[in-house]
């Protein structure tokens, strides 16, 4: 009789009693801002606490920034880089292009060839119908993928094409449509473009140099256009995609000019200067962030030789580099055999090489070793874009610092 009533109350237990998840508040919220978002979604299946949990954070901003400043550190997952290109096809197959992720794992350089893992991201629309490819993409931007201009802040893609902007967060597959600007410009008038963060408004901007230099601004805090002061001459001779931005300050290199030369945009005051970099005038050149310092690399070619790369780092303590800024060389290297430009720097001390005939080279700073970056299931890469993080800051989040 004992043993029987015994067989019961278990029976009703495991009925009605479910696993304990209880932990203190605190720990659960530093265990969760070290995650990647796409484990926080999955646990939020684990139970009504956690889902209710999970889902007040996700809408926290002090959250959101605390989870977005791990994910920058990169303590425990690879550098992501963010790539345009297509599936490597047969012969007579269309040609898709996608946006893909490189990541490249730290192996402590003992390697002489790195083999990246490659992902595809699905690029969804803002009306939630599905995957959209070329024809999809092209229908609601007018434009195709492969000709849009893409920039990547703190989680979020931007996709400029033509007249329409998006701007999307893949891991919270939240994207958005932007409202047109206000002046009376079209997208033809529009001379350089750019995207980056507003750290003193804690707020994501746009901007647009169009003709006459008048420089326009969209905001995502208030999703709303605002045109603000002009900058100096030259517009014309800007290049259209943004180099660099860094600390809230936007960079483009000039074109046509016998020296080196970019200008600069401040997204929150929105002044503008044009300030001189070193070194003589270059075939290809790139601005990339090096210990939180800005670092102009560039390749010269000389008739008879296969040409040199030089990289120059700024002693500017802000971040930003002006007319004054005091520039050092850090590097030369002579006759890069097969080299032709480059790219980024990833994984604070590989400078990423593009070669002849489509192939790509890793090149330490420190160790001054040169290796082959091998990618097979990627056709042509036709852009390069920044580091990637995936983030939990979301494109519909109008008022929210």
């Amino acid at each position: 009789m004992v043993r029987h009533n015994l067989r019961a109350y278990l029976r009703h237990q495991a009925k009605t009693v479910r696993p304990s998840f209880w932990m203190p508040e605190q720990m659960l919220y530093e265990i969760f801002s070290w995650l990647p978002p796409e484990s926080l979604f999955r646990f939020k299946c684990v139970c009504k606490s956690w889902y209710s949990f999970i889902t007040s954070l996700i809408k926290n901003p002090f959250f959101v920034a605390k989870h977005l400043s791990n994910a920058q550190n990169k303590v425990f997952s690879p550098e992501s880089l963010l790539i345009v290109g297509h599936h490597v096809v047969l012969p007579g197959q269309r040609i898709n292009h996608n946006i893909f992720l490189l990541n490249v794992s730290d192996d402590d350089g003992e390697k002489d060839e790195i083999h990246p893992v490659i992902e595809e991201l699905d690029l969804r629309s803002p009306w939630g119908r599905g995957n959209m490819r070329d024809d999809k993409f092209r229908r609601m931007m007018g434009s195709d993928l492969c000709k849009t201009e893409f920039y990547h802040c703190d989680g979020i893609i931007c996709l400029m094409a033509r007249d329409k902007i998006m701007l999307w967060n893949p891991a919270l597959v939240d994207s958005k449509i932007l409202p047109p600007a206000n002046n009376v410009f079209n997208w033809k008038m529009v001379e350089a473009t750019g995207f980056g963060y507003d750290p003193i408004a804690s707020d994501y901007k746009i901007v647009r140099i169009c003709i006459h230099d008048l420089i326009e601004m969209y905001s995502l805090n208030t999703n709303t256009w605002n045109e603000t002061k002009k900058g100096p001459d030259k517009v014309n001779m800007l290049e259209y995609k943004m180099e660099l931005c860094h600390k809230g300050v936007c960079y483009w290199f000039f074109n046509g000019c016998r020296k080196n030369m970019v200008r600069s945009v401040n997204l929150h005051s929105g002044q503008s200067q044009i300030i001189p970099l070193p070194a003589r005038k270059s075939c290809s050149r790139t601005l990339q962030v090096w210990n939180d310092s800005i670092a102009f690399v560039s390749f010269h070619r000389r008739k008879g030789t296969t040409g040199s790369i030089e990289m120059w780092v700024t002693k500017n303590y802000s971040g930003a580099i002006s007319d004054s800024s005091l520039w050092i060389k850090y590097l030369s290297i002579v006759n890069p055999e097969g080299i032709r430009r480059p790219l980024r720097i990833l994984n604070g001390d590989e400078l990423l090489l593009k070669g002849e005939d489509e192939n790509f080279f890793f090149y330490n700073l420190h160790t001054r070793r040169l290796r082959k970056l091998i990618i097979n299931e990627v056709g042509s890469i036709i852009f390069w874009g920044s580091s990637y993080v995936a983030s939990l800051v979301s494109v519909n989040r109008q008022g929210q610092a």
